[in-house]
């Protein structure tokens, strides 16, 4: 810490990197609102990159001014590693799918998944299920997603999920992703609508 304290991005980072933090740093003080999910790919010092999320929040005097920033960031290299590479497998896959962080962060979904709830990839990225879903449903998908993390052990369930932002029954398949340590670091899933099967079996 004795070796970075007093110095700037620019004293640490490459220049392009540095302007990019920088931006963000003026952003937070001039706007007075915390900047969330941050996705920065960092080289250390022993020359590896790394991906990591940033989160920058205004830090206020007694006063309410700004007078500074504190930044809380945390490694996501494993799950990104895995992002990059099922993002080609995923966008062939025939149904919506994706991939999740333990924190339930999406880190990669499918043009079929973002095109669903008319998002692209990019603003889905980073967010959770409370993020982009109504509270109700959402709920329900994180309860299930916990279910995964916790038993270790894949599932399938039907849930009422989304095509064209309209609510239908659906059955999702959803698996841990387990590292070399044993541990669980996100999920991986994928679903399907299967209202109309849902009707004719009805019929």
């Amino acid at each position: 810490s004795s070796e970075i304290i007093g110095k700037t991005d620019f004293d640490l980072y490459p220049k392009e990197m540095a302007e990019r933090m920088a931006s963000d740093d003026i952003e937070v003080i001039t706007t007075d609102k915390p900047k969330l999910n941050i996705e920065e790919s960092l080289r250390l010092p022993d020359g590896r990159n790394i991906w990591v999320i940033a989160n920058k929040m205004p830090l206020h005097d007694k006063n309410g001014k700004v007078i500074g920033i504190m930044g809380i960031t945390y490694d996501i290299n494993n799950i990104k590693m895995a992002a990059i590479q099922l993002e080609t497998i995923l966008d062939s896959f025939p149904y919506k799918a994706w991939l999740k962080d333990k924190e339930g962060r999406f880190v990669a979904v499918n043009e079929l998944l973002a095109k669903s709830i008319h998002k692209s990839k990019v603003e889905m990225i980073g967010k959770t299920d409370l993020d982009i879903y109504p509270k109700e449903y959402a709920k329900k998908f994180i309860e299930d997603d916990l279910k995964i993390i916790e038993s270790k052990k894949d599932r399938f369930f039907q849930e009422i999920s989304f095509s064209g932002n309209r609510p239908k029954l659906h059955e999702t398949y959803k698996s841990p992703i387990i590292n070399e340590f044993g541990e669980v670091i996100g999920t991986a899933g994928y679903t399907r609508d299967i209202s109309k099967l849902q009707k004719e079996l009805s019929e």
